[in-house]
């Protein structure tokens, strides 16, 4: 079978945490959205708060109990919304620096029903069939789903401008809906 697309990719650490972290979303989409809930409670619960510290029939006895909720809410909001996605960016980071497999130059081949990895230590062949989300960010293109629920990366920098209009064709193409371009993160590819 005659090859569409054949090229080279090799990630680098902030790659890998930034496709670490949109993996990590996909396959916890729930433990996302909760986490998004909780966020905006505690913000909603913070406003109102200060909407009471600040209201007319306002007493003194309820500044303390105000005030503590008020900081609560802002510790806790500060947890969901800029800790927790700190958190997955730091483990995709310790990820990379601890596996000496992620860190290698991969061959990557795209066939019309199916595409390969080939790097020193391992061959994934992979039906598109298989793919359940492909989103494209500021820096990779990802693709996740089939055996394990497994993901691939691909860093846009190692593409020319004509690799990268005939691996989004594909992609287009073969993924359908699944194919996403993330909001306002779309970079011109090779840079």
């Amino acid at each position: 079978m005659e090859a569409l697309l054949q090229f080279r990719s090799k990630l680098r650490i902030r790659e890998f945490s930034e496709g670490y972290t949109l993996y990590k979303t996909l396959t916890r989409r729930g433990a996302s959205k909760v986490r998004w809930i909780k966020a905006v409670f505690f913000s909603v619960l913070g406003i109102g708060m200060i909407v009471m510290l600040a209201g007319v029939r306002f007493h003194f006895e309820q500044l303390p109990v105000c005030t503590v909720v008020l900081l609560i809410c802002m510790q806790m909001g500060t947890y969901y919304f800029v800790l927790v996605p700190r958190q997955e960016k730091l483990r995709g980071e310790h990820l990379y620096k601890s596996s000496r497999l992620l860190s290698k130059e991969c061959e990557m081949t795209w066939y019309p029903d199916h595409f390969t990895v080939i790097n020193a230590f391992e061959k994934l062949n992979r039906s598109y069939r298989e793919i359940t989300d492909c989103l494209e960010s500021e820096q990779i293109i990802l693709l996740s789903g089939g055996e394990g629920k497994k993901a691939v990366m691909i860093a846009k920098k190692c593409l020319s401008p004509e690799q990268y209009d005939c691996l989004v064709g594909i992609l287009k193409e073969k993924c359908g809906r699944q194919y996403r371009v993330l909001p306002g993160r779309r970079k011109v590819h090779g840079s």
